[in-house]
């Protein structure tokens, strides 16, 4: 498939994306996509080398029940996610020290939040293997790379009360980063 046909198939599928949850296909079985720890997406236990596919088939992944699925509106078929769907890879912290202080996010594939009520951090797991998450759009997670956690780690502030709380504030609410 051309990069021209790729691209006008993406931006179709991205604006149909927009309503995605509005589409209810059976699910018609299991293909062998896997995104691994880092990230990347594998087809038939081969990297997928085009970003644009990568894009594409992420603009229409879902979380149900506790799996993944790329959904379109005629079939729904499940894939394997070795930890998280998306790798975070940069962080920014914006109006750094002011009541506005926010911390804006960007995975590994383009797409760009900011820390707030609806895309909290969280972490999971227990002692040295303890690992933040961030929640990037639909239920779907991301896991922050260790250079990005390392960043945000060396803005950490305390809370005023609590001492031991250790985090950063975006958009007027507190995450706790260690």
């Amino acid at each position: 498939m051309s990069n021209e046909k790729l691209e006008a198939l993406s931006a179709r599928l991205g604006q149909a994306g927009r309503d995605s949850r509005n589409w209810s296909p059976s699910h018609c079985g299991d293909i062998d996509i896997r995104i691994d720890r880092d990230g990347q997406w594998h087809y038939l236990d081969s990297p997928i080398q085009r970003l644009e596919l990568v894009k594409l088939f992420a603009s229409v992944l879902r979380f149900e029940e506790g799996e993944y699925f790329l959904v379109t509106p005629v079939e729904k078929l499940r894939i394997q996610v070795e930890d998280a769907p998306f790798l975070i890879a940069d962080a920014d912290l914006l109006a750094e020290g002011q009541p506005e202080q926010r911390v804006q996010m960007k995975t590994t594939l383009g797409e760009v939040f900011e820390l707030d009520a609806e895309h909290p951090i969280k972490m999971l797991g227990e002692g040295d293997e303890t690992k933040p998450y961030a929640h990037v759009r639909d239920g779907l997670w991301g896991l922050l790379s260790r250079p990005c956690y390392y960043r945000l780690v060396e803005q950490v502030e305390t809370l005023p009360d609590q001492e031991d709380q250790y985090g950063l504030f975006s958009r007027g609410l507190w995450f706790r980063l260690l």
